[in-house]
C-alpha cells in the first residue's frame, strides 16, 4: 500500500510560532486542582485596583512607581518584594497571552498540567477562601480562562524541564524549554517549517551502546530511502536532539518534513507488524511487508535489495525493543490545536469589539485547611 505523507500532515499538530511558554505557580501548589478543575489561571493581590496594573508599564517609570505604591500602601511587603509584585501583575496582565503555553505543578510537583491561555484578563468576585502561610486568602480576582490539554506525572518528564520547578515566581519564562513541552503534548508537530519527532528511552538500565548505534543506524537509512524515493534534493535534513542518561528522550528535527513522518510510522509499525497504526485522526490499516515493498515497488529493486532492507528492519525492531523505546501516548491532536487556533481569533475579534471587562460574581465558599510556602516570595521574571 501507497503512503500518504500529505494525509498524514494535515492531521499532524501546528505549532504558532509566536507562543510562549510561561511556567505558572499556584499559591505553592494550594488552587492546582482548583485552578485545573474550573479552566483558568489566577494571580493574587486582589485589592491592588485593576485599572492601577492596566495602565501599568515596566518601560513608564510613572506607571510602574503607581503600581509599586499601589501595592505598597495596601500589603506589608519588604521593598524588593514589592517590586517583585509589580513586575508579576505587569507579566500577567500585558505579557501572557490568548494562544501562550502554561505548565503548571501541583503543591509536591508530583504532577503537572500543561494549557493554553484562552482569554484576556477578567475579574471574578468570590468569596471562596484558602488557607495560605496561616491565615485565609480570598481566590485570585484577576484570572484568565485556560484550555488544559495533559496532566503528566514527575516521572514522565524530562530532566530538562524539571528544572522549572526551581523558581518561586509566580510566572516564569520557559520559552527555552519549548521543544521539550511540545514533545510531551504529541510525538509529532510543525513549527516554523520543521518537523518534530520525539522518541521515549523508558529502560532504567545504562543504554546499550550497540543497541543505540542499530537504532540511529536504522532510522537514518529508512529516512534516506524515503527521500530518495521521493526525489527529495537535499536528503540528510535530519537533526537529532539526544538528552539521555538512563530513562529520556530524544527528538528528531528535519526540514524534510515527508521523511519524518515515514519514520515515525515506520516506527508505530515496528511495535507491531500488523498494526493499525495512527497519526493524528488518519488511520493506517497495514502490515509492514507490504510498508517497505512500497519502496522497492518505487525503485524497482532486485530481491537481493530487497532482503538488505528487510535484515535492517529487523535490527531496527531489535534496537527499540532492547531500548524499550516508544512515542508519547495520549497524543495532543491535530483538531485540538485547530479549535485552539480558532478560539483564539475569536477572542482577539471580541477584544476589538468589547471594551469593558467582564465581572464574574460567585458567592460559593470552600476553605482548604493545608499550607505550604512560597507564592508571595515573587522574584522578577
Amino acid at each position: 500500500m501507497d503512503f500518504s505523507v500529505e494525509k498524514v500532515l494535515d492531521n499532524v499538530r501546528v505549532i504558532d510560532v509566536d507562543r510562549k511558554y510561561r511556567f505558572i505557580r499556584s499559591y505553592s501548589g494550594q488552587l492546582y486542582n482548583d485552578y485545573y478543575e474550573r479552566n483558568y489561571i489566577g494571580l493574587g493581590l486582589n485589592k491592588v485596583p485593576y485599572s492601577i496594573i492596566k495602565q501599568a508599564s515596566k518601560t513608564d517609570e510613572p506607571t510602574f512607581n503607581q503600581l509599586r505604591l499601589s501595592i505598597k500602601s495596601i500589603y506589608d511587603f519588604k521593598e524588593g518584594t514589592v517590586t517583585g509584585w509589580a513586575n508579576q501583575l505587569i507579566n500577567f496582565e500585558h505579557i501572557l497571552k490568548p494562544g501562550d503555553m502554561v505548565i503548571m505543578p501541583n503543591q509536591n510537583s508530583s504532577e503537572y498540567a500543561f494549557g493554553i491561555v484562552e482569554s484576556e484578563t477578567y475579574l471574578a468576585k468570590e468569596d471562596k477562601t484558602f488557607l495560605f502561610e496561616g491565615k485565609y486568602e480570598v481566590v485570585p480576582e484577576k484570572r484568565k480562562k485556560v484550555k488544559w490539554l495533559k496532566q503528566i506525572a514527575k516521572d514522565d518528564l524530562n530532566g530538562d524541564l524539571r528544572g522549572l520547578s526551581a523558581t518561586h515566581a509566580a510566572i516564569t519564562a520557559a520559552d527555552d524549554y519549548s521543544d521539550a513541552i511540545e514533545g510531551h503534548l504529541s510525538s509529532l508537530f510543525i513549527r516554523d517549517n520543521r518537523i518534530f519527532f520525539t522518541i521515549k528511552i523508558n529502560q532504567d538500565e545504562d543504554i546499550n551502546a550497540f543497541a543505540f548505534n542499530d537504532f540511529l543506524s536504522g532510522l537514518t537509512y529508512f529516512y534516506k530511502e524515503y527521500c530518495e524515493v521521493h526525489g527529495f534534493a537535499d536528503n540528510e535534513q535530519l537533526y537529532l536532539k539526544i538528552k539521555m542518561q538512563s530513562r529520556g528522550k530524544m527528538a528528531l528535527t528535519a526540514l524534510i518534513a515527508g521523511g519524518v513522518v515515514f519514520v515515525a510510522t515506520l516506527f508505530a509499525l515496528s511495535d507491531n507488524p500488523e498494526l493499525k497504526a495512527e497519526l493524528g485522526p488518519y488511520k493506517f490499516d497495514f502490515k509492514a511487508d507490504g510498508f517497505l515493498k512500497t519502496l522497492s515497488h518505487h525503485k524497482n529493486e532486485d530481491a537481493d535489495k530487497e532482503l538488505e532492507r528487510r535484515i535492517k528492519y529487523e535490527k531496527f525492531r531489535d534496537s527499540i525493543d532492547r531500548l524499550k523505546a516508544n512515542s508519547i501516548h495520549n497524543p495532543v491532536k491535530a483538531s485540538d490545536e485547530k479549535e485552539i487556533h480558532r478560539e483564539i481569533k475569536r477572542i482577539h475579534i471580541q477584544k476589538n469589539t468589547v471594551n469593558n471587562i467582564q465581572v464574574i460574581e460567585d458567592k460559593s465558599t470552600d476553605k482548604d485547611s493545608t499550607a505550604n510556602d512560597s507564592d508571595p516570595k515573587i522574584k522578577e521574571d
